[in-house]
């Protein structure tokens, strides 16, 4: 993957596989890569974005969304310190079902195995689809 210069912000809600698709992208022959793991910090949704519109570098925004079931049986699996409470899952995923102009920036990730996600993620950033 060659992006040098790029951004991606690799987002969605609890349990979507966003840690799990960024570790597998840096791990990608090409360019160099960083994760930086923001849940550390908060999720990044669609009203971090202004920020990185006024920018000149490339910037690619893709939100990672699973059923909301599917997201909380994740969360729920993961167990040890993680969120695994259905209730603020459900809230976060809600926030994710409703992006409006930015529903294009969306990867429907139901039925998909980590390697089919990674390899959409990797086309997608290829031919440019969700760049801002």
């Amino acid at each position: 993957m060659e992006h040098a210069g790029e951004i991606l912000i690799l987002t969605g809600p609890p349990g979507s596989g966003k840690t799990t698709a960024a570790l597998a992208l840096t791990e990608q022959p090409g360019s160099a890569k960083v994760h930086l793991h923001t849940d550390d910090f908060c999720i990044v949704g669609p009203w971090f974005l202004p920020s990185f519109q006024t920018i000149a570098t490339p910037v690619h925004y893709l939100v990672l969304r699973p059923s909301l079931a599917l997201a909380i049986a994740h969360c729920q699996q993961r167990g040890n310190d993680t969120l695994t409470d259905p209730e603020p899952i459900a809230a976060l995923h809600q926030q994710f079902s409703l992006l409006g102009e930015l529903e294009h920036h969306v990867l429907s990730v139901d039925g998909k195995t980590r390697q089919e996600t990674l390899e959409m993620v990797i086309s997608a950033m290829q031919i440019g689809m969700f760049r801002l």
